[in-house]
C-alpha cells in the first residue's frame, strides 16, 4: 500500500511544472512586447547567476579557504562571461520597439542607458575577476574580492530597476509563481 501511495506521489510531483521554469505574466500583450519580454526575462535568468556567485563569494570570505575563494572567483568571472552574452539581443530587441508615448519612450532610453552601463561592469567583472582569481595573493582577494561581488550586484539592481519601469510603462507584469492574479495597476 505505501508503495502504491509513493508511486502515486511520484507521478503527481512528475506531472507538475517546476516552478522555476515557468514565469506567470498577461496573456495579452502583442507580438513585439512579448518579444521584448521574452528577451528580457533571459537577460534577467542570467544574471540571476552573477548574483547568485556574487553573494556566494561573499558569504564566509574572511574565514574561507584560499582555494575555495578562488573557486568561487572563478565561479563568479564565468557568470559574468555568460551574462554579458545576453545583453547584445536584448539591447537590439528593446531598440526595435518603436512606442507610441514619450514615457514609454523615456523608459526605454533609461533602460537602453542601464544596459549600457550593465554591459561595461559585466566586462569588468570578468576582467577584474580574472585577475583576482589567478593572483598569488590571496590577501588581495580577500579585500578587494568582497568589494567587486557588491559593485556588480549593485549595477544589476539598478539595471533591474530599470527594467521594472519599463515593463510598467509597456503594461507588462511579470510575476513570480504563485503570487495570484493581484491587482494590476
Amino acid at each position: 500500500m505505501k508503495a502504491l501511495y509513493g508511486a502515486a506521489l511520484l507521478l503527481l510531483l512528475a506531472a507538475r511544472p517546476l516552478a522555476g521554469q515557468m514565469v506567470v505574466t498577461n496573456d495579452t500583450l502583442d507580438t513585439e512586447r512579448q518579444e521584448v519580454r521574452d528577451i528580457l526575462i533571459v537577460l534577467r535568468d542570467s544574471l540571476r547567476t552573477v548574483e547568485a556567485a556574487a553573494a556566494q563569494f561573499q558569504r564566509g570570505h574572511q574565514s574561507a579557504s584560499t582555494e575555495l575563494l578562488y573557486s568561487r572567483g572563478r565561479a563568479l568571472q564565468r557568470a559574468c562571461v555568460r551574462s554579458v552574452r545576453n545583453v547584445e539581443p536584448a539591447r537590439e530587441t528593446v531598440e526595435a520597439g518603436a512606442w507610441d508615448s514619450e514615457y514609454r519612450t523615456e523608459t526605454q532610453k533609461a533602460l537602453l542607458d542601464e544596459m549600457t552601463t550593465l554591459e561595461q561592469a559585466l566586462l569588468a567583472c570578468d576582467s577584474v575577476w580574472e585577475r583576482l582569481a589567478s593572483l598569488d595573493d590571496p590577501d588581495d582577494l580577500r579585500t578587494d574580492g568582497p568589494v567587486q561581488a557588491e559593485s556588480i550586484a549593485e549595477v544589476i539592481h539598478q539595471y533591474s530597476t530599470a527594467v521594472s519601469a519599463f515593463y510598467k510603462a509597456l503594461g507588462i507584469y511579470v510575476r513570480p509563481i504563485g503570487a495570484g492574479p493581484g491587482i494590476l495597476p
